[in-house]
């Protein structure tokens, strides 16, 4: 039979599909941290470049201002 005894629309509450492994809990605390890794150089990332305008900005506007 395929696809188990139940059919591929409807699954009961919790079924887990046999063909795909569950992960194991240090798969999935690695990939958790991996993820706040990734989360944290983003922002990281987008604060400086912030930061950089921001700077920008307010050389450009006491060059002005001085003028």
């Amino acid at each position: 039979m395929n696809g188990g005894c139940f059919s591929p629309e409807v699954r009961p509450m919790g079924y887990i599909d046999e063909r795909v492994p569950a992960m194991s809990v240090y798969e999935s605390i690695s990939l958790m941290l991996l993820f706040g890794t990734f989360l944290l150089a983003l922002l990281t990332y987008i604060d400086h470049h912030k930061k950089i305008k921001n700077a920008a900005q307010t050389y450009f506007d006491q060059l002005l201002s001085s003028v």
